[in-house]
């Protein structure tokens, strides 16, 4: 059973465990996880660090044991995709500069899923976010198995179940305008194609930014720039206004087609209305 931080502690003195051994089994844990990170005859050390992109300059970070042995616990054909999981999670480590996994708190989780996840992923698909909301639902569950968890598993868990449809709602907004265009360029030559775009669209008006649905209309949707708060009727596909609920928020190109009346010509991310917020402190917007 695991003590928590108010509990009187096992160890017998009358203090509350904060007060005692907390910080004695929390160092005991870590020797435990760090003895474990011997050499696999399957996979070096070395190599799980390259599948987690954790850097030689990262290798003592407060999470990097858990990660590398969590990892070598799974099953031989779930660690590529566990591996993309486990990636994205890295690179959001460093970008928020926790500490300690006490830091990683439900705001912390919440941006994760919501924003971060959508924005730090190079590619966005349905199968890979379903993917990675199950590898941080398990991964918690294991971190709290080791006592180093606080019970974080009891905050993610309810969090996926929240947030998953609304993310997944937007990552099908993206799958199918790609779905519904023509892309003569490989994966990784987006700025060529916004060039090309941009020529091909000739005098007529483009503007690239950040978009906000805030309505609908018969063929389209109502969106609103984050940046200059101009108001653009922008036509879609029913099956991509459908994913587009009110509050979703796409980066992106879009050129006027008739007066008053725009389409989307690149579209890079997508995110649900609950990003809102984390989105617009990305970018330097009051609310």
């Amino acid at each position: 059973m695991t003590v928590k931080r108010n509990d009187p502690c096992p160890c017998g003195s009358g203090k509350k465990y904060k007060a005692c051994c907390l910080e004695k089994d929390k160092l005991h844990n870590q020797e435990r996880v760090n003895s474990n990170l011997d050499a696999s005859p399957t996979l070096q050390e070395a190599e799980i660090y390259n599948k987690l992109g954790i850097r030689e300059r990262q290798a003592n970070r407060y999470y990097v044991a858990h990660l590398v042995q969590f990892f070598k616990e799974s099953k031989e054909d779930k660690r590529q995709a566990l591996g993309q999981s486990l990636s994205l999670f890295v690179d959001y480590l460093e970008h928020e500069r926790a500490t300690t996994w006490e830091a990683c708190d439900e705001n912390f989780w919440t941006k994760l899923f919501a924003f971060s996840q959508l924005d730090l992923s190079y590619e966005q698909s349905g199968a890979k976010t379903k993917a990675f909301f199950e590898d941080m639902v398990a991964f918690t569950k294991w971190l709290d198995a080791q006592g180093d968890g606080g019970n974080m598993g009891k905050i993610v868990a309810p969090l996926v179940s929240q947030l998953e449809e609304p993310v997944l709602q937007s990552v099908r907004f993206l799958e199918e305008y790609h779905e519904n265009i023509e892309n003569p360029f490989l994966t990784g030559y987006g700025e060529l194609r916004r060039e090309t775009l941009i020529q091909e669209a000739g005098d007529i008006p483009t503007t690239e930014g950040v978009f906000e649905v805030v309505g609908r209309e018969d063929e389209g949707v109502v969106c609103q720039s984050l940046l200059t708060r101009l108001t653009y009727c922008v036509d879609l596909p029913k099956e991509i206004r459908e994913a587009a609920s009110s509050g979703t928020t796409f980066i992106g190109l879009i050129k006027e087609v008739a007066p008053a009346k725009w389409e989307i010509l690149a579209l890079d991310r997508v995110f649900p209305p609950e990003a809102r917020n984390y989105l617009r402190q990305a970018i330097g917007v009051q609310r």
